[in-house]
Parts: structure tokens; C-alpha cells; sequence
């Protein structure tokens, strides 16, 4: 699988530890409709995708980050608990 799509699919799964399917589903509605973020252009502005990120879980957000940073390490992908740096890497 490529890099990039398996970032994107490992965001998914930590969202959905920490909301189940229908927070999961609202908060990818609000990232494509709000922030005009999706799974094809999410890598083009790292920066913007946090950004939106922490609009909708606030400070919470912290442990999805840590929990999805911890996931890319655990499939080979880097990221040093920066995951705007582990992005930027995968473009």
C-alpha cells in the first residue's frame, strides 16, 4: 500500500477509537466541507490539516495526534512525535 494512503487510513483508525464510526464520519464531512481537506489533498498543506483538526477536537486532539504518530511508527512509516514533519516526509 502506498505510504501516503496508509497514513490517511491510519488517521481513520485513530479517529475512530476516539469517537466510533458516526464522529468519524462527521469529522471527515467537516474536513472536506469546512477545510476542503480530503484523502487525495491532505498532504498538500500538513499544516492546515492539524489546524482543522484541533478547530474540531480542540486540545483532545493531542492524543489522536500522539495515537496516529504512534500508528505510522508502528507501519514503518517515520514520524518523531511531529506529525506535520512526518507528513511533509511523505509528500
Amino acid at each position: 500500500m502506498d505510504p501516503r494512503q496508509k497514513s490517511w487510513e491510519l488517521l481513520i483508525q485513530s479517529l475512530l477509537k476516539y469517537g466510533g464510526e458516526t464522529v468519524k464520519r462527521a469529522v471527515l464531512w467537516h474536513l472536506e466541507h469546512a477545510y476542503y481537506i480530503n484523502e487525495t489533498n491532505y498532504l498538500n498543506d500538513p499544516e492546515r490539516l492539524i489546524e482543522a483538526l484541533y478547530s474540531i477536537y480542540g486540545r483532545a486532539f493531542m492524543i489522536i495526534e500522539k495515537d496516529w504518530c504512534y500508528e505510522l511508527k508502528g507501519n514503518g512509516l517515520s514520524c518523531e512525535d511531529d506529525i506535520i514533519k512526518a507528513l511533509k516526509a511523505l509528500k
